[in-house]
């Protein structure tokens, strides 16, 4: 979901009231919850990098969960030589007993995607440098809507 999409899919929430939300809401827990990869070839010749990612929600009283996981495929022509997919569950905990689901897609939509985002650049980072392979950077996020 792009910037545009999440500001029209929350225009009608309560600013204040999420605001409220978001800073009684505390990190607790970060751990990696899958990883593959998969590798054809060591040689690109004119690569370019596709990326999706996926969010799954599950809330439990204050607490709430939020899988994510990136998707990211190299492409070099018509084939894929590279693969590298990753799931991360972060565990948040909130003032509220049962936040609305609203306020938690909201939330995974921005403020989870920020939290994400070094840890599946870093793992990247790491897989090439092990594997051999040229540099790969991904850019640094900048997803804050307004």
């Amino acid at each position: 979901m792009n910037r545009e999409e999440v500001l029209k899919s929350t225009h009608n929430l309560d600013k204040k009231a999420f605001n409220e939300f978001v800073l009684k809401t505390s990190l607790t827990e970060i751990y990696l919850k899958n990883l593959s990869v998969e590798l054809k070839t060591r040689k690109f010749s004119n690569p370019t990098v596709n990326l999706k990612l996926s969010q799954k929600i599950q809330a439990e009283g204050e607490n709430f969960y939020i899988d994510t996981t990136l998707d990211l495929k190299v492409k070099d022509g018509r084939t894929i030589p590279l693969k590298i997919k990753v799931t991360y569950r972060f565990e948040y905990v909130t003032g509220y007993t049962a936040p609305s689901e609203d306020f938690l897609k909201k939330y995974a939509d921005t403020s989870a995607r920020m939290h994400v985002w070094p840890y599946f650049r870093e793992i990247v980072s790491n897989l090439i440098s092990r594997m051999g392979l040229p540099p790969l950077t991904l850019p640094v996020i900048s997803f804050i809507p307004e």
